[in-house]
């Protein structure tokens, strides 16, 4: 029973002595769940006393669990490279062992969806919300983006949301700017330098910031300019819904390590296999998000989350998620010698020119020559399913829940799920 739920005081000695005894998906939760005691400083345990624990015994855990144990230790030294005989050393060598291997510890890994690109599809308006807003200013002769949070959820009009006021979302999205930044706050406003605008990019479209500087939206120079009114109902384009223009061969995202931006409108992408692709940013967790970590999230706390290690971290992180998508591409074969290391930006980044561009006229059937291309009105859309808002959160990734079922089950709290499991 407490496995299904992991919560309160830790009994080390008894999580050891069962732990094997569980099914593989509960490892993986009573291990997020001991990652996520560890960074909030309520249990001391080193990545070796877990591998000891749990790998080097008669009564071993399940293959996934032993696999990203011993990469997690191995990682404590960025340079040494994982090959596949070192996995199956820990894991074993027969198909039965890989095959579990690959099979669960996809859940450590961020899914890729194939290569994304801003389509014409914009939210409803009725669901359009915002958690804050995006400011700029000069402190100490440097340039600072400044975050203040709502109260709670507004719409475009500066309304607060009823079904939205009990939601968590907005002290999640405090938790993660302070986790992933060296942001300043000042009487409750978070201020971050412009060294790192690339990640407030990031931040700012998947935690649906007004933006107000024009950082990556053009409304506040629309309104300077005179095209729209103050108090008006525009979204900008970084609020449409992305959508797949290409498929891609890998089921685990693996890029992460070349980010640039749409010169047009600022927009955020990555470089992936040189195409280009704006996958909502990834972000180190708090501890409230455990049951959400990633492989990227347990490396983090086994390296002591040292604000200095965050860059390695993602870079780690590309390395194996590449490591383990080759691992897939070759798992049927008999010669399985590959190993790991840091991808190559010669490879990866494209060449951007006059006719590339991070929007894309996509529809959700290519074959319907119903819709135009200049089409204004995506009110059919709506109707359709859609897996965007609530992007990132267990329910949706993980349980396959739209965003119009988490609206209407879970009244727009992804977290709520839990409370039917």
């Amino acid at each position: 029973m407490w496995q299904k739920h992991p919560s309160g005081t830790c009994d080390w000695n008894l999580i050891k002595s069962h732990f094997y005894q569980l099914p593989s998906e509960a490892q993986i939760r009573t291990l997020r769940f001991i990652f996520g005691e560890i960074a909030s400083s309520d249990l001391s345990l080193s990545i070796e006393e877990l591998y000891s624990e749990f790998v080097e015994t008669i009564t071993p855990a399940c293959p996934a669990i032993c696999g990203i144990l011993f990469i997690l230790k191995e990682k404590n030294d960025m340079t040494v490279s994982i090959t596949s005989s070192l996995i199956e050393s820990v894991i074993g060598e027969e198909q039965k062992q890989r095959l579990y291997f690959l099979k669960d510890s996809k859940e450590f890994f961020y899914p890729c969806n194939g290569y994304l690109a801003i389509s014409d599809i914009k939210y409803d308006i009725d669901y359009q919300s915002f958690n804050g807003v995006l400011t700029k200013e000069i402190k100490n002769e440097e340039l600072y983006y400044v975050v203040s949070f709502h109260e709670s959820p507004v719409d475009l009009f500066g309304r607060e949301i009823d079904w939205l006021l009990d939601s968590e979302f907005t002290e999640v999205a405090k938790q993660v700017l302070i986790k992933n930044t060296n942001a300043e706050v000042i009487n409750g406003k978070y201020y971050i330098h412009e060294s790192q605008e690339f990640f407030i990019k990031l931040f700012v479209i998947a935690y649906h910031i007004d933006d107000k500087c024009g950082l990556v939206s053009d409304k506040e120079k629309m309104i300077e300019l005179g095209y729209l009114p103050r108090n008006n109902a525009y979204q900008p384009l970084y609020t449409n819904y992305i959508r797949k223009y290409a498929e891609s061969e890998n089921s685990i995202c693996r890029c992460g390590d070349f980010g640039d931006s749409d010169p047009k409108n600022n927009i955020p992408f990555f470089w992936c296999n040189k195409k280009m692709c704006v996958r909502r940013g990834h972000f180190l967790l708090p501890p409230s998000e455990w049951e959400n970590y990633r492989f990227a999230d347990l490396l983090f706390i086994a390296l002591g989350q040292s604000s200095d290690s965050r860059e390695s971290v993602w870079r780690v992180n590309s390395e194996i998620s590449q490591f383990i998508c080759d691992y897939m591409h070759i798992f049927r074969s008999n010669d399985r010698n590959i190993y790991s290391k840091p991808l190559n930006g010669e490879e990866e980044i494209g060449i951007w020119d006059e006719i590339s561009s991070v929007y894309r006229n996509i529809y959700d059937d290519d074959d319907d020559d119903e819709y135009e291309e200049d089409c204004d009105d995506y009110s059919y859309d709506r109707d359709e399913p859609t897996y965007d808002r609530y992007n990132g959160s267990y329910a949706q990734d993980e349980m396959g829940y739209s965003d119009d079922d988490i609206d209407t089950i879970f009244d727009g709290e992804p977290l709520a799920y839990w409370n039917i499991d």
